[in-house]
């Protein structure tokens, strides 16, 4: 949904200069460890009691115009402040909160992430911190995965596409709590 989309992303895109210039030179521990937590927990509740997470079968998302862009604002300031990788609650928050089918919140959740990243581009070729031929290693493998990851999943049943989101948060939780306690 485009203009969902667009309601999240754009305030997104905003906030990620507040964010990162008021607090993203404050490393704060404890919000990671928040994220962490999070994270783990959602992967826990999706990938082993799907039930409790059904699409609504009514159709009854919550789309709530002001709600969306609030959610954007601080989206953005906490992708500001602790970088892109935050972006990972914009499809839990729109499944567990705005009630949005999972495909439906994972399209949305790359779209918002997309915008937000053009920012922190821009304010890290500001100050000097982008390696063009990392980016280009990073960047192009990425893209023709994602267009096959794409593919895969406009075919693949919701209950398996949760399992996998599951899986995922989990194995990003393990990672940073690895690299939290051994690599600081």
């Amino acid at each position: 949904n485009l203009r969902t989309s667009l309601l999240i992303g754009i305030p997104a895109f905003i906030t990620v200069f507040l964010g990162f210039y008021i607090f993203g030179k404050v490393r704060n521990n404890y919000i990671i460890w928040i994220m962490v937590v999070a994270l783990f927990s959602v992967g826990i509740k999706i990938t082993f009691f799907h039930k409790e997470l059904k699409d609504n079968p009514d159709k009854k998302v919550i789309n709530n115009y002001i709600l969306l862009i609030l959610f954007g604002l601080i989206l953005g300031t906490i992708m500001g402040a602790l970088g892109s990788g935050s972006g990972l609650f914009i499809s839990i928050i729109l499944i567990v909160l705005f009630k949005f089918p999972i495909k439906k919140s994972i399209g949305i959740s790359i779209f918002v992430m997309g915008i937000a990243a053009i920012s922190g581009l821009i304010i890290n070729i500001s100050h000097g911190k982008i390696n063009y031929l990392h980016a280009l290693f990073i960047a192009i493998p990425s893209i023709i995965v994602s267009f096959i990851a794409s593919f895969f999943a406009n075919r693949v049943n919701d209950k398996i596409i949760k399992k996998i989101l599951g899986f995922y948060l989990i194995l990003i939780s393990i990672i940073l709590i690895i690299k939290q306690i051994f690599f600081k």
